[in-house]
């Protein structure tokens, strides 16, 4: 199970990938004309990262292993 580390430093690697602007939005006016290939990439990512991991948590539950284990005290 991903810890809270690997969410923070995914979501670091991905902010370097190159982001295009909404349609219309241009405050460095580059005239962009179409989008490139990378566009939207960091927002499909910070989508689809949430579900996967929600599976593969219901995956290891379903298979046995527990949700808690009791530390030793």
């Amino acid at each position: 199970m991903p810890s809270a580390e690997l969410v923070g430093a995914s979501f670091v690697i991905v902010a370097f990938v190159p982001q295009d602007p909404a349609p219309g939005y241009d405050p460095a006016g580059l005239a962009l004309q179409e989008p490139t290939v990378l566009a939207g990439t960091f927002e499909r990512i910070a989508v689809m990262i949430p579900p996967i991991w929600a599976f593969r948590f219901l995956r290891r539950l379903s298979a046995g292993t527990p949700f808690m284990v009791k530390g030793d005290r």
